[in-house]
């Protein structure tokens, strides 16, 4: 039987490589509303591309399967 969507995009997230890139959007995130600065801002932007690419790719991995 194939796991469920959620379960697998669970064992997905359990990987330690996707759970210190949160952890790096999250203080990215964090320091850009508290300091409003420009250069916080734009690595948040950059983090933000990238993990809605790794959706991306996630759900298309899963669409071929």
């Amino acid at each position: 039987m194939e796991a469920k969507m959620t379960d697998r995009a669970i064992d997905h997230l359990r990987q330690l490589d996707h759970w210190t890139f949160l952890l790096a959007l999250v203080l990215a995130a964090i320091d850009a509303v508290r300091t409003r600065r420009r250069l916080p801002a734009v690595v948040t932007a950059f983090l933000t591309v990238a993990l809605l690419y790794d959706a991306y790719e996630f759900l298309v991995e899963r669409a071929s399967t």
